[in-house]
């Protein structure tokens, strides 16, 4: 999954991750009771991924560092209120099924143009090769002049 994994934790937590990400139903929640370790290399990278598709995500280290119970119940009441506004700001920009439909076909089409893109490029480097192959089969060796002007045909010619 991940080329710096340092552990089965560290892979689960990236899939996941992505997982969430892609899901429109989801919201990410990390919770940790420690801000450093084997795990905290990909923090940046669990939240890249998820900031990056627009998912709510909430990163929330060292529970247990104070009262447990004082901060959880702060922290639920923040995601609890976040999550209240992010509902009423969705329902306020209703998507309509002609949005879906533009956005899937310019996605088609970008996707249409890379495929058409990379159909030229093979052809482009085939059309390279077979040049290279008629260079090589019609490459004819010049004849060898002498000094006094004599020709002298070539030993391969």
């Amino acid at each position: 999954m991940w080329k710096n994994s340092y552990s089965a934790n560290t892979n689960q937590k990236v899939w996941a991750a992505k997982f969430t990400a892609r899901h429109p139903n989801l919201v990410a929640l990390e919770l940790s009771s420690f801000k450093c370790g084997h795990d905290a290399p990909i923090y940046s990278v669990v939240e890249g991924i998820i900031e990056k598709s627009g998912t709510p995500y909430f990163s929330f280290k060292d529970i247990d560092e104070n009262k447990p119970s004082g901060s959880i119940r702060i922290r639920v009441e923040t995601i609890h209120y976040f999550l209240k506004r992010y509902v009423e700001d969705m329902q306020k920009q209703p998507v309509s099924a002609a949005d879906i439909d533009q956005q899937l076909a310019d996605y088609e089409q970008k996707l249409r143009e890379e495929l058409l893109r990379e159909a030229e490029l093979v052809a482009l480097a085939e059309r390279h090769q077979e040049l290279a192959e008629e260079m090589k089969v019609s490459r004819k060796l010049l004849p060898v002049v002498n000094p006094g002007g004599a020709h002298i045909p070539h030993l391969g010619a």
